[in-house]
């Protein structure tokens, strides 16, 4: 399940047909600063070009099965400082 701690950087990765998104929990250098990297695999197979701000209702639809993929599986989410679960969210465009 693509749900990990990946050189410290938490992130999900869905994927629907050719489209793919990873959501970052906490913003990094690694992602841009942004939450979210979305790709269309059929025409960027090397995601090189995050299509996230450019496709708004794609990347929508992306997260929200994202969300409804990791309530199905029971997912671990990541605790953040405070000590509360970091959930995705598709609210927390940048």
């Amino acid at each position: 399940y693509p749900h990990s701690p990946h050189r410290s950087d938490y992130f999900t990765v869905y994927r629907d047909g050719d489209w793919k998104v990873i959501y970052h929990y906490f913003p990094s250098p690694a992602s841009e600063g942004s939450h979210f990297q979305l790709y269309n695999l059929a025409d960027d197979p090397f995601e090189s070009t995050n299509l996230a701000q450019q496709q708004p209702k794609q990347l929508a639809k992306m997260m929200d099965g994202l969300i409804a993929a990791m309530e199905q599986h029971e997912a671990l989410y990541p605790v953040g400082k405070d000590g509360t679960e970091v959930r995705p969210t598709a609210s927390k465009q940048r």
